[in-house]
């Protein structure tokens, strides 16, 4: 089965009850209770095949995901400029070098778990400044 996230908990039941043998998914979900839940039945690699265990094998997906599929391999980028390969009088290629070309995906210098922690404490900051039903202003 492929699928977008790492299933839930709930899901990974419902994925083992119905004798699937392999996930593949798409994108983390760390929250996810389902390897903690499930130990038994699921398992994250496929150390099971090698070990006789009958398990379900939960795995990444490896490769271009949908999202970055049109920004990897289009002629128009998704940041707004159009890729040249060839010169239109001519039909020469473009020369290139690395020096100065641009990068086809903008780089984000957080990761996810950061953006989470700042949300998280961009979060606890503004429940502060609320007050609360029992406290007096």
């Amino acid at each position: 089965m492929y699928c977008t996230t790492f299933p839930c908990h709930n899901c990974a039941k419902h994925i083992v009850a119905a004798g699937l043998k392999s996930v593949v998914y798409v994108e983390p979900y760390p929250k996810s209770k389902a390897l903690e839940l499930h130990d038994d039945s699921i398992h994250w690699t496929d150390v099971s095949a090698a070990s006789g265990e009958i398990r379900v094998t939960f795995e990444p997906f490896v490769g271009i995901g949908p999202r970055r599929f049109f920004d990897l391999f289009s002629m128009k980028q998704s940041s707004g400029y159009d890729l040249t390969r060839k010169k239109k009088a001519t039909g020469e290629r473009e020369p290139w070098s690395i020096q100065t070309a641009r990068l086809r995906l903008q780089m984000n210098p957080l990761s996810y778990i950061d953006l989470e922690g700042q949300a998280n404490e961009l979060f606890i900051r503004i429940a502060d400044l609320i007050p609360r039903k029992d406290e007096k202003p």
